[in-house]
């Protein structure tokens, strides 16, 4: 099926890292930041706003301006809700992370962010490609890329899930893809080594 086709080679690891990854790491790398000798949790949150502004800025594909403000809460609650420190999470850990190791952990919690951020724009991408592809009031359309997937890919799924009727999963059409496309490009760098 050609749209499916159209969609996998938009969701191509390469052109996932020459998109999203590149950019982003190609900001984050670029990203500087000095600390006092003892950091407060006042110029933790002015180093976690600016490096966020900087990829906004310079890692995206669509860039973003912020005020310093909405930046501050939008870096924050990503924290919150996705920051997993060695034997940290959330917000406060970030901060006692940051507190106690320094810039050993400031290095960690940007390195987290930005697998955070990549993974929203991955997901953001995604989102993209089904919506540019495919028409999303032509649920014909995609009810027949939902019966594709599952002949072309039937051993991804489990057996319960390949019994459904096309119809039923149509609603989980970017979730579909998104396995496939996970798989397909985990097949293709296992042996060459990369990501």
């Amino acid at each position: 099926m050609e749209h499916l086709d159209t969609i996998l080679n938009l969701l191509n690891e390469e052109v996932l890292l020459e998109e999203i990854d590149q950019p982003l790491e190609q900001a984050a790398n670029s990203f500087v930041f000095k600390l006092a000798k003892k950091m407060t949790y006042k110029e933790f949150n002015g180093i976690m706003a600016s490096f966020y502004q900087h990829l906004n800025q310079h890692g995206l594909r669509i860039t973003r301006k912020l005020a310093n403000a909405d930046a501050l809460n939008e870096v924050i609650w990503l924290i919150e809700n996705h920051y997993r420190g060695y034997e940290t999470s959330g917000y406060d850990g970030a901060v006692f992370d940051a507190l106690s190791q320094g810039e050993e952990g400031i290095l960690l919690i940007l390195e987290r962010l930005t697998a955070t951020i990549k993974s929203i724009e991955r997901t953001k991408y995604l989102a993209w490609v089904i919506s540019s592809t495919v028409d999303p009031s032509n649920w014909q359309l995609r009810k027949e890329l939902v019966k594709t997937i599952l002949e072309r890919f039937s051993y991804l799924f489990h057996p319960d899930v390949q019994k459904l009727p096309s119809e039923r999963l149509v609603p989980c059409l970017e979730d579909l893809l998104a396995i496939v496309g996970e798989f397909g490009n985990t097949l293709k760098y296992a042996s060459t080594g990369r990501p």
